[in-house]
């Protein structure tokens, strides 16, 4: 009788364990990338309760919201001013192209592909404007720049929804000779 009573709370157990398991669930905002033995499957899994093969299939998660990164970096300009430019991007991962993603990048994507595109994309922008057209035509450039990171970024499927030129920086030679150039005036 006890040995009947201990198979039955095993087998119930064992059945316990294999049910969770089988069970991924995944949070709002997020998606799950289903790896079997290792190999990204093109299956995504959306959010809430998902079912997967136990002990075969793993349910990596990414975060598909609007994040946000802020980038400083040194460029210069068309007359070769030197410009130390702060952006802000709001980005996110494409839902459609997030299996590609992890299985080329894994989770790392921020500091594999992301930095390196935006800073190339920033210092290839900013050498089509002028120090003086940087400050007055502040608004495009952020466009253009928008522009120049969807290009690199969107075949990658990371998607950038926003950027804003926090602030400019140029050399104290620069900003004595405007100073000096506006007292004149």
């Amino acid at each position: 009788m006890k040995k009947v009573v201990a198979g039955v709370v095993t087998a119930a157990i064992l059945a316990l364990l294999v049910i969770i398991s089988s069970v991924s669930i995944v949070k709002t905002g997020e998606i799950g990338i289903v790896t079997r033995f290792g190999a990204v499957q093109n299956r995504v899994l959306s959010e809430g309760i998902n079912f997967k093969i136990p002990f075969i299939e793993r349910v990596h998660k990414l975060d598909c919201k609007i994040q946000k990164k802020e980038i400083s970096n040194g460029s210069a300009s068309k007359d070769l001013q030197d410009v130390g430019i702060d952006v802000a991007i709001n980005y996110c991962i494409s839902v459609e192209q997030a299996p590609t993603l992890y299985k080329t990048v894994g989770k790392n994507y921020e500091s594999t592909i992301l930095i390196p595109s935006i800073t190339d994309a920033i210092k290839s922008v900013t050498a089509q404007y002028t120090a003086e057209e940087l400050i007055t035509k502040r608004a495009e450039v952020a466009d253009t720049m928008l522009d120049a990171f969807n290009k690199k970024l969107n075949s990658k499927g990371i998607t950038i929804v926003s950027s804003n030129i926090i602030d400019l920086q140029f050399s104290e030679a620069f900003n004595t000779a405007i100073e000096e150039k506006q007292v004149a005036q």
